[in-house]
């Protein structure tokens, strides 16, 4: 299972198209797993296969699903972001649910508990259970999963997360790191719109 980078460069051209052929190739890959394939190759064809998964519900197998799931335990952060993203398009699935859930609050990368809020959303098509696993991540350690958090939420009309986000719009930015977070808060109010950050976001249009 030697990977030639002529190898990659050919499934990287096939990963252009979605043909049955470059499928099934980024299925016999993801089968056979990172004892046989390195990560960029391995990438590729998870990036090809969630392309079809998107788009095609024929593709969304048990068999399919199973392999992903192995493959989520993966110790390389990018690997598991890129099955997750696949899995995230099997909606309703239990499994994924129960796994996405997991990683929504016990990832140890703060980073990947931010996006897996999104992802848990898509899956879930924010139903009522998912809605209580955000709110449970109104208390995350981490700033960053707090706003998506508020911000998901605010979306579907729950403004349970609005005082997260007053708080951080109620801090003056005195650096260009703090000048980053507020206006990843003010950008996610735009999404809650609710009433009590008008006035911080006002106050922030004067400074």
């Amino acid at each position: 299972y030697g990977i030639s980078e002529g190898g990659k460069r050919e499934l990287l051209w096939h990963t252009c198209g979605t043909g049955r052929a470059d499928i099934e190739k980024a299925q016999k890959i993801i089968l056979e797993g990172p004892l046989h394939h390195d990560a960029d190759y391995l990438l590729m064809a998870l990036g090809t296969l969630e392309e079809v998964l998107a788009k095609k519900s024929s593709w969304r197998t048990a068999s399919q699903k199973r392999e992903l799931l192995e493959l989520a335990i993966s110790s390389n952060t990018r690997i598991q972001e890129a099955v997750f993203g696949c899995l995230m398009h099997y909606k309703g699935d239990p499994d994924v649910r129960n796994l996405f859930v997991d990683i929504l609050h016990h990832h140890p990368d703060a980073s990947v508990r931010g996006v897996m809020v999104g992802r848990l959303m898509v899956n879930t098509e924010g139903d009522l259970p998912a809605m209580a696993e955000l709110r449970k991540t109104l208390l995350d350690p981490s700033e960053f999963v707090r706003v998506r958090a508020a911000e998901s939420l605010g979306r579907r009309g729950d403004y349970s997360g609005a005082p997260v986000l007053r708080v951080i719009l109620s801090t003056e930015p005195a650096t260009s790191a703090e000048d980053y977070r507020v206006s990843k808060a003010a950008s996610a109010a735009g999404d809650v719109r609710h009433t009590d950050l008008i006035e911080p976001l006002q106050r922030l249009v004067k400074l």
